[in-house]
């Protein structure tokens, strides 16, 4: 769905149709810290390990286990293997085995979109020995953009999304975010919806114009449904996906942008935005030519300097930051809160330090992965880094949680209180640093 199709329509109007649902489903944050890190859980908010939390699927699925994920480096190289922090990753890896060898039907798709192979071929070897494992091609199908998308799903019951890949290091060296969602089938059947639009489309060489009637979702930004989480939380919940082209011509699907979600919730906030995302640029970085897209960039001040939102933005300081970022970041950070009556923006950079020998050796981590969005409407949660490509043609999930009483001042809803406190941990903590 495009956001020209619901400008000036009001909150209310957008969730007149909200979809019922006498469901309870139980939601766990899932982070992922790095070793060393001296960052406590903050009080009152209980956070799972991510590979705790897949093992806790893997180990209870029952019938089918479908994984999609970017790369599959579960084993580490040689050189790197023997430290406890490879140990997550065999775990998991070994409870994926185990859980085909008591009959669970494992489906898998990755990544294939032209460049040098990232996975770990002899982890890609025993699970196609196990199961089936697809290849979505983007390159093929979009001439640019990746499969980034990562997540679980145990049968079509209990899920995890987030930004951890199934990688070793998704575990142990790199700081992830996301959630679980246990005992939900009617989410978790929805983002079934996804994972099979990647197996039809890993088999085609254009993306259909239409697609089957079974991958059609009614739950939406303009009809969510509404579960109570944890049994105390009623909140109106769907999922964003991207490409646009994966979601069917012209809305066909019902299925909401990746982008639209993320927009609304920028848009609804009152009072506060809290961004935490290890990448961003209103600028195509990895097409040519390098197109301006600055809708989010467009949101965020918008908010700051006509609406006296408080928008605080903590993006990765890490070996791969390139030098157009910083510009950017730099450029959101003068708007100062004192010249916009309270709102304004401020950003800082967090910096995942290596400690030691082996934990400098290992390749693209010691960096903080996560992508979500906290206000004091909602929180957005995806696996994708905001630049342009990746809501344009790199494929993607989010979910978008809106607790129906967070209009309440006095009553912030649990699962908006843990998100915060998790950014405020951050954004406060050594390892943020002020722009120089």
């Amino acid at each position: 769905m495009q956001l020209y199709s619901i400008i000036g329509l009001s909150i209310a109007a957008i969730f007149s149709s909200i979809r019922m649902s006498s469901a309870y489903c139980d939601l766990d944050i899932v982070e992922s810290m790095p070793d060393g890190l001296k960052l406590k859980d903050p009080d009152g908010t209980n956070i799972i390990r991510t590979h705790q939390s897949l093992l806790e699927m893997i180990e209870r699925a029952n019938k089918t286990l479908r994984i999609a994920s970017f790369y599959l480096y579960l084993t580490p190289p040689k050189d790197l293997d023997g430290n406890p922090a490879a140990l997550p990753g065999r775990m998991i890896l070994d409870a994926i085995t185990s859980a085909v060898k008591r009959g669970v039907d494992l489906q898998v798709v990755l990544d294939r979109s032209g460049r040098h192979d990232i996975n770990n071929q002899d982890d890609v070897k025993l699970l196609e020995s196990i199961g089936s494992v697809r290849f979505v091609n983007m390159t093929k199908l979009l001439h640019s953009g990746v499969m980034h998308t990562k997540f679980l799903i145990a049968d079509n019951q209990t899920f995890y999304l987030g930004s951890s890949n199934f990688d070793w290091r998704s575990y142990s060296e790199i700081k992830e975010m996301g959630v679980s969602l246990k005992n939900c089938p009617e989410m978790a059947q929805d983002l079934d919806k996804v994972f099979r639009t990647y197996v039809l489309v890993s088999n085609a060489s254009t993306i259909p114009r239409q697609l089957s009637d079974d991958l059609k979702t009614t739950i939406n930004m303009q009809n969510p449904l509404v579960l109570t989480l944890n049994h105390s939380t009623p909140s109106s919940v769907f999922l964003g996906a991207s490409p646009p082209p994966f979601n069917g011509e012209k809305d066909w699907s019902g299925r909401t942008d990746d982008i639209d979600g993320l927009l609304h919730l920028i848009d609804s906030a009152r009072h506060r935005v809290s961004i935490s995302v290890m990448n961003y640029s209103p600028r195509m970085e990895f097409v040519w030519p390098k197109v301006y897209w600055p809708r989010i960039d467009n949101a965020l001040r918008k908010a700051a300097t006509t609406r006296g939102v408080k928008v605080e933005l903590l993006f990765s300081n890490w070996t791969s930051t390139r030098s157009s970022e910083i510009a950017w970041y730099k450029s959101l950070n003068a708007i100062q809160s004192s010249d916009f009556h309270g709102g304004g923006i401020h950003v800082k950079l967090f910096k995942v330090p290596a400690f030691d020998d082996y934990q400098k050796r290992i390749p693209f981590a010691r960096v903080k992965h996560d992508k979500y969005l906290v206000t004091d409407t909602g929180v957005y949660l995806g696996t994708s880094n905001w630049t342009p490509d990746y809501f344009i043609n790199t494929a993607g999930v989010s979910m978008v949680i809106r607790p129906t009483n967070s209009h309440k001042q006095d009553e912030i809803p649990s699962v908006l209180r843990s998100f915060q406190a998790i950014f405020d941990r951050d954004f406060n903590s050594e390892y943020a640093h002020e722009l120089n």
